[in-house]
């Protein structure tokens, strides 16, 4: 076996590995740590591969991500509309601001009236605005 390679240029399956000699224990102690770091880069190895084979982990965590996403989207929706409803309050009159409490009230305490009259005017504008168009 003089020739590592074949003749089609591909490694010999049956040759002697060549010891790269920037890989070679001088000491015992050199050897050990090599063993140690090849031990330590094949950990890393292995557990890599074990995180991209659990699928299950890695949609718990796309999901998770998700959520942490429409959390910070409805926080960012609250605070707008809280400061809609400051600068609402700054503009309206207080007659109109009275109003709108008493209509809250009245929809909070018969909620089946409130949607009744809406369906009703929608009904109403349909028919109004319906016959216009034809």
């Amino acid at each position: 076996m003089s020739n590592p390679e074949s003749a089609a240029g591909a490694p010999d399956p049956n040759a002697e590995p060549t010891p790269d000699p920037e890989s070679r224990a001088d000491t015992p102690e050199d050897a050990q740590r090599q063993i140690a770091q090849t031990r330590e880069r094949l950990g890393d190895t292995v557990q890599q591969l074990a995180q991209k084979a659990d699928v299950k982990a890695q949609a718990q965590q796309r999901v998770q991500e998700g959520r942490d996403e429409v959390r910070a989207r409805v926080d960012g929706v609250k605070e707008q509309a809280l400061q809609l409803g400051g600068r609402v309050q700054e503009v309206t009159p207080e007659r109109a601001q009275q109003a709108v409490g008493q209509l809250v009230g009245q929809v909070r305490a018969a909620p089946w009236a409130a949607a009744a009259a809406l369906a009703g005017g929608l009904l109403l504008g349909r028919l109004l605005f319906g016959r216009r168009r034809g």
